[in-house]
């Protein structure tokens, strides 16, 4: 269980003033204050404070829904600081919340959070979750039967869950969820009648499960020119979280790169190149590394840029410091693109196998995102 914050009684009292009645002493607050002051009572909460975001998530009115979506995010991040009754307490908000909102990213935010509760569950080695609610129960049928706007979110909550359970693991309800969780993530992964968007949701999943067994799948999905760019962008990725390097898995992610027909296939190929480490692509003579330099010559935006940068920082290989130099000397090139190559080298020296700076872009509620918060979640 996470370490729990110290705060006092009344920095929590002025939080929950501010998310659930929407003020600060006498002066009104905007929403996008209240939603922020939500998801802090999460991070810094107590289970006194459960209440008061279950209020904020199933009022009727006076609520803006990015509030409620905070809220959502904020119990899973207090059930982590609870356990026992506590946790389940919180589980059985979040599903009669999720079984009742007209609002969808609100659902979805809930998803994410029984998953969140689960992880706990078997980090901690209990039942606690899965022996007293339907949170499991919830989380599989979403995935399997839920709508498309809810399907995604179903499969990327599976993957959160399944990442935490081993063969090891002794507890008979969590390997039965698996072989559940598996088998539909591995089906929706060749459905042929699910939109794209969710089918791409489902090979993150997969990558995030590091399902081994889906590898043959992904690596044919990436591998066919004429499928859907984004599907085949998607599939990238989750072979690199699977993060096994063999020969067909780097042999389709680097030819997907250099087709140059998406941008968004080159941008996903080359986060899973880096997610891979730096092996050698047969048939190329080439290794990640001057693969990843060689595309970030020809690189023109941003974004595709910066996922590059951010490939070879996490490979953390010396011969891209000299073009990361030369990136952040170029007066030429937009501040945006120096800044990410500053990042950049600051990730390559950073000593943490997860850069610290990554922490920043966990459990954001990005439906309330600020200018501050957007350029921030642009470097990492």
């Amino acid at each position: 269980m996470a370490a729990k914050p110290r705060v006092r009684p009344e920095q929590r009292e002025i939080l929950n003033e501010i998310a659930y009645k929407g003020r600060m002493g006498r002066d009104s607050v905007q929403n996008i204050t209240r939603a922020y002051a939500a998801q802090a009572l999460g991070r810094i909460g107590s289970k006194d404070d459960i209440k008061s975001l279950e209020n904020i998530l199933t009022a009727r009115r006076g609520v803006d829904h990015n509030v409620k979506r905070s809220a959502a995010i904020g119990l899973g991040l207090l059930g982590r600081l609870v356990s026992g009754e506590d946790r389940t307490r919180v589980a059985q908000v979040l599903l009669r919340a999720c079984s009742k909102s007209k609002d969808k990213s609100t659902v979805n935010f809930g998803i994410i959070s029984l998953a969140y509760l689960l992880v706990d569950d078997i980090q901690s080695g209990t039942t606690d979750v899965i022996g007293n609610t339907k949170a499991d129960e919830y989380l599989l049928e979403m995935a399997e039967k839920g709508s498309y706007l809810h399907k995604g979110f179903g499969a990327l909550a599976l993957g959160l869950v399944l990442r935490e359970i081993s063969d090891e693991l002794a507890i008979e309800e969590y390997q039965e969820f698996r072989e559940k969780a598996l088998t539909i993530l591995r089906d929706g992964i060749q459905s042929t009648k699910m939109d794209k968007k969710g089918q791409a949701a489902f090979c993150t999943a997969a990558g995030i499960a590091k399902d081994t067994r889906s590898r043959k799948a992904l690596v044919e999905i990436v591998s066919d020119r004429n499928g859907d760019k984004m599907l085949r962008s998607y599939a990238a990725l989750g072979l690199g979280l699977i993060g096994e390097a063999t020969k067909d898995v780097t042999q389709a992610i680097a030819e997907a790169m250099k087709e140059r027909s998406s941008e968004e296939l080159r941008r996903q190929t080359a986060v899973a190149l880096g997610l891979l480490g730096n092996p050698t692509i047969s048939g190329m003579n080439k290794d990640a590394v001057e693969l990843l330099i060689d595309e970030l010559k020809d690189a023109k935006t941003q974004s595709h840029k910066g996922q590059i940068v951010l490939a070879l920082a996490r490979i953390g290989d010396h011969r891209a410091l000299d073009k990361l130099i030369e990136l952040l000397k170029d007066q030429k090139e937009q501040d945006l693109t120096r800044a990410l190559a500053c990042a950049g080298l600051g990730l390559i020296g950073d000593l943490e196998y997860i850069p610290s700076l990554a922490r920043g872009s966990k459990n954001i509620n990005y439906r309330a995102s600020i200018d501050l918060i957007n350029e921030f979640l642009s470097i990492l």
